[in-house]
């Protein structure tokens, strides 16, 4: 038998104001220790359209 799976992937986003105020932390914590890391997520998002 063939069972094929499907995997779903649900994204809740917050009010806007809520999204720029989580990017000013982001970009604050990018800007003041050097990570890569803290704007990935926002990177994603903007890459696939989120943003």
């Amino acid at each position: 038998m063939n069972l094929v799976k499907l995997r779903l992937f649900v994204a809740l986003l917050p009010p806007k104001p809520v999204q720029e105020y989580a990017t000013q932390i982001k970009q604050h914590f990018a800007d003041r220790y050097q990570s890569r890391a803290a704007l990935k997520s926002l990177q994603t998002m903007e890459s696939s359209g989120g943003v």
